[in-house]
């Protein structure tokens, strides 16, 4: 019994050791390299800087995308040379990530899950907390977080750029000298990530001649597609928040501003997001983080929905795995949070009231517009002192939770997340 109590340990560590071994890739032990390809920066990218112009007027040439696009993939724009912007932005993800939350340079996890950077010209806030207002100002956020790629003595990054030999040559070829500066490498990473538009998914090609919110069914969508489509912008309200109609085509199919909340002690409107009702009491405030105000928390932006079958997981947090579970969350999961979308409830309770009554008249004439809550300066607050918060419960049917997966599909632009002149330009190897 001893030699038998003495084998099988024996026995077993010689297994374990010979399956991790087998198990092992060769790379692990390996140094990666990455080597610019500069071959595959020789591309034409007229066509996508005539699309970018269709959403925003931009001044930029084929030399200064090619700047851009080896500066979104280098991974010597972070402190460790370990992520690139495209570690995070992955294309065939539509420019998302996979994972619920990215790794940064140290491989800590960031706070929140990494949107897609797609059609973004138009909108006016970015970031999960809208603390970014245009996409210039963007870019450096990432490079500079302590998380995300750490370069925070950013004053330093045009002296380590200028130091790599490819750089002075795209510099010169962008900007006329071989100067590195960091106006430069913003001018030439914003004229990147602007170009980075979707607008060839199935949905796209059948709406070009435009989409009006009172169709029924777009020719050419299947009958799941098309019910999709139907509960889209009935029953299911998603085009209150997602736009396809109304100038769609040359959008992201998201909120540009947000939904104005009350704002202190002030009738100033300065809130971007909008609260979904994802928690009664949230870990991550949002907006409200951001600002400090009591009304703002939990208010996050409305990402865009061009590839979303793409984007996975979903919302600031990455909870959802699945656009399934996204549905079945806004079907009869949305919690009653005191700064909930109006979108989002259920008026039924004080519907006799003819104030309100007033307010969601106005709503439904006007798409539920970001604007109309602006202009009328519209508190929330004024709501609430009616009665108690309470969600609307959607009651979707097993074939429109189908229908609109199936219609969500139908957002996605294979040519977008292939084209070979957004892709990374470098060349990994080992040696």
């Amino acid at each position: 019994m001893k030699t038998a109590r003495i084998v099988f340990p024996a026995l077993f560590a010689v297994f374990a050791l010979t399956f991790s071994l087998t198990n092992c890739s060769p790379k692990d032990n390996m140094a990666k390299q990455r080597t610019l390809n500069s071959a595959a920066l020789a591309q034409d990218y007229t066509d996508l800087i005539a699309k970018a112009n269709d959403a925003e007027n931009i001044t930029t040439t084929n030399s200064r995308i090619a700047l851009g696009r080896v500066l979104f993939y280098d991974v010597a724009l972070s402190r460790n040379n370990a992520v690139s912007c495209g570690s995070c932005h992955k294309q065939q993800f539509a420019f998302a990530d996979n994972v619920t939350k990215s790794k940064g340079f140290q491989d800590f996890v960031a706070k929140r899950n990494s949107p897609p950077i797609q059609n973004i010209n138009q909108v006016h806030r970015l970031f999960w907390d809208g603390r970014a207002d245009s996409v210039r100002q963007l870019v450096f956020m990432p490079i500079q977080d302590h998380i995300e790629m750490g370069f925070e003595q950013i004053n330093l990054l045009p002296a380590k750029l200028a130091s790599i030999e490819y750089y002075p040559a795209l510099f010169q070829a962008a900007f006329g000298s071989t100067a590195v500066t960091q106006d430069k490498i913003g001018i030439a990473l914003s004229d990147f990530i602007r170009i980075l538009r979707s607008n060839g998914s199935k949905f796209d090609l059948l709406t070009a001649d435009g989409l009006s919110s009172q169709q029924e069914l777009i020719p050419g969508l299947g009958a799941s597609e098309n019910l999709g489509f139907r509960t889209f912008m009935g029953k299911g309200r998603c085009n209150s928040c997602h736009r396809i109609t109304n100038g769609g085509g040359s959008g992201n199919f998201g909120h540009t501003y947000g939904e104005s909340q009350p704002n202190g002690n002030t009738n100033t409107i300065t809130s971007v997001g909008t609260n979904t009702g994802l928690d009664m009491v949230y870990a991550d405030q949002g907006e409200g983080a951001r600002t400090g105000l009591t009304a703002d928390e939990g208010l996050f932006l409305i990402p865009g929905l061009r590839n979303v079958a793409l984007t996975a997981p979903y919302m600031h947090d990455g909870r959802f795995k699945t656009l399934m579970e996204v549905i079945e969350f806004y079907d009869n999961g949305v919690k009653p949070h005191p700064n909930l979308s109006l979108k989002l409830r259920d008026f039924d309770a004080i519907s006799g009231n003819p104030f309100l009554m007033g307010i969601i008249q106005s709503m439904n004439e006007s798409m539920a517009s970001d604007q109309f809550f602006n202009e009328d300066g519209f508190m929330l607050a004024q709501v609430n002192a009616l009665g108690p918060v309470k969600a609307k419960k959607l009651g979707l049917t097993v074939e429109e939770k189908q229908g609109l997966i199936d219609f969500l599909r139908t957002f996605t632009d294979p040519t977008f997340v292939n084209d070979q002149r957004l892709s990374d330009p470098f060349v990994v190897s080992y040696n």
